[in-house]
């Protein structure tokens, strides 16, 4: 896999890192919806322990958990509208995403 799977092309011609394929190697983590307004559901590619870290447009930590399933739920209701950071990390690999909570 080279850097170059990993860019999007911008509509002026520069290159940008796609936010969904953050990390090493092929580790594709999903978020639907995001947006959203209160659930997301975060798919991840294998059944290994996995540990998820939400930041908040602050750096703060909002939601840690450790799971061995490779699809949960995090109920997103009770936090204000704005950008948070999905991390998300499986052995060697690494995942870092953006939400938007509407």
């Amino acid at each position: 896999m080279s850097i170059d799977e990993d860019l999007q092309t911008n509509t002026d011609g520069s290159k940008i890192l796609n936010e969904n394929k953050v990390g090493i190697g092929s580790y594709d983590v999903l978020i639907n919806p995001n947006p959203t307004k209160e659930k997301i559901k975060v798919t991840f590619p294998n059944d290994e322990a996995t540990s998820i870290i939400i930041y908040n447009s602050l750096g703060g930590i909002v939601y840690s958990n450790s799971i061995v399933i490779t699809e949960t739920e995090i109920d997103m209701s009770s936090y204000p509208k704005g950008i948070f950071i999905l991390k998300s990390m499986s052995g060697n690999n690494v995942s870092i995403q953006k939400i938007v909570k509407n």
